[in-house]
């Protein structure tokens, strides 16, 4: 009987009064109508695939809560709710930096929540800071690879970690810049060097290699002068491209050296043409646009797709970014938790920009459309960092308006959610994170010995 009992208690789900929902292998359906026909403040939909398992759902909760060694000193305000505004939405109030603070950013199947509602707040602070000049998409790669204190020792980093500890990391180590996976919004179109053959050598030569490869004399012209010797692969390549582009003409662009004074590469496009022209017609160098990524540390395949972390970490950035690991990095220049009252979140977030708070996810989250959430069914799922940036009245309901790191198509507020304010529902108000963002320059061996003597000049004459 007692057996009999545990296997009926496994196959039921509670709603939130208290009474059983049935699972089914359509529970994610179900659950679905019984928020959207019991009349709550939110409407339910489809946000995932209908084979996705509970397990690959719950993976994405990774926030750990703090490291008892660990604790931010917790900020207080002196602030009266008067002097709060019934509405506030950091991406308005801060315009110049809309299009960084309404980014929604996208961790894959990996559990790193902890580490994208971290960077997207420094992120957001940042641009805050400098008035919109600064404009620096913290990696969340680098986070996963570098920070060892942010997950337990042993732990797979796709599978939790502490906010806390990374913003102690982006204050005592910097972090680097990196976007999403796959995101072409981190690239950028750049003049790079014409290569029409291949990466076999650093500049460019002229080469009389005609497209039937007849005339493959292995000692070339280049610039006027002769005797430069062709390597067997190189001219293999030569012949393939003339090939590609129709060339019988007798010449071929070939990585390696300058062209001779005013003579254009074969098969080039219209625009290719003409920023060639641009650029000295090849007497000093020969261009051509190229999406090069933007960003030292872009979030990796391995994460994104099949949830597996980092188990080393690169000092390195992409080969087509134009910046040093080191240099790269900016740090922040303190980290703290603010106090669970909401007038103490709002005045932090009005005075210094978006937070990070710890939800606790239950199933009918995954299903959120529209409206503001709360707790109807489910059980619960872990906890999951996200990003407050705002918050208002829906209704009459007061809300937190807040980013998620599901992707933009996660719901229908552009990746964004609403959730009952006021009331710490589902420990959003338990958790707050944030720090703030400091000059990098310092930082360093060189940097600080500048800062040291500026210091010193300045104590002597003043």
């Amino acid at each position: 009987m007692h057996q009999l009992t545990f296997v009926v208690t496994a196959i039921l789900i509670l709603r939130s009064d208290g009474t059983a929902l049935r699972e089914t292998p359509n529970r994610c359906r179900e659950m679905i109508n019984f928020v959207n026909k019991n009349r709550t403040c939110w409407r339910a939909g489809e946000n995932f695939p209908e084979n996705i398992t509970m397990e690959s759902l719950q993976r994405l909760n990774g926030a750990l809560f703090i490291k008892p060694q660990f604790r931010p000193k917790v900020k207080y305000y002196d602030i009266s709710r008067k002097d709060i505004p019934e509405f506030f939405d950091a991406s308005e109030e801060w315009s110049e930096c809309n299009d960084v603070i309404a980014t929604i950013r996208h961790q894959g199947q990996c559990g790193a929540c902890w580490a994208f509602a971290s960077t997207e707040v420094m992120a957001d602070r940042l641009c805050i800071a400098t008035g919109g000049k600064t404009k620096f998409q913290f990696s969340p790669q680098d986070l996963l690879e570098c920070c060892s204190q942010c997950v337990p020792q042993g732990h797979d980093k796709c599978f939790g970690g502490y906010v806390a500890s990374a913003y102690k990391f982006w204050f005592n180590n910097g972090i680097v810049s990196g976007g999403d996976h796959n995101d072409s919004k981190y690239t950028e179109t750049r003049l790079v060097a014409l290569d029409l053959c291949g990466d076999l050598h650093a500049a460019r030569v002229a080469s009389s290699i005609r497209s039937d490869g007849r005339s493959g004399a292995s000692s070339l012209s280049v610039g006027g002068s002769a005797g430069v010797t062709l390597k067997p692969e190189t001219r293999i390549s030569a012949i393939k491209q003339n090939k590609k582009n129709n060339n019988t003409s007798g010449t071929v662009v070939l990585p390696g050296r300058r062209l001779p004074s005013g003579r254009a590469p074969p098969g080039l496009g219209s625009g290719d043409l003409e920023t060639w022209k641009s650029c000295g017609g090849g007497n000093d160098a020969c261009m051509r646009k190229k999406q090069v990524t933007v960003g030292c540390k872009r979030f990796s395949t391995e994460a994104y797709e099949d949830a597996v972390g980092p188990t080393s970490c690169q000092q390195k950035c992409h080969s087509e970014y134009g910046n040093s690991y080191d240099n790269d990095k900016k740090f922040g220049s303190n980290v703290y938790q603010i106090d669970t009252h909401e007038p103490q979140i709002q005045n932090e977030i009005m005075t210094n920009g978006p937070v990070t708070a710890i939800l606790e996810v239950y199933e009918d989250f995954y299903n959120y459309k529209s409206g503001v959430y709360r707790y109807t069914a489910g059980k619960s799922m872990g906890n999951h960092a996200v990003k407050i940036v705002g918050w208002g009245t829906e209704a009459g309901i007061p809300y937190w308006l807040v980013a998620n790191s599901w992707g933009a198509e996660w719901g229908d507020l552009n990746g964004f959610f609403k959730i009952l304010r006021g009331q710490n529902h589902c420990e959003i108000e338990q958790h707050i994170t944030a720090g703030k963002s400091s000059s990098a320059v310092y930082r360093s061996i060189p940097g600080l010995v500048i800062f040291i003597i500026i210091l010193k000049f300045t104590l002597l004459y003043n």
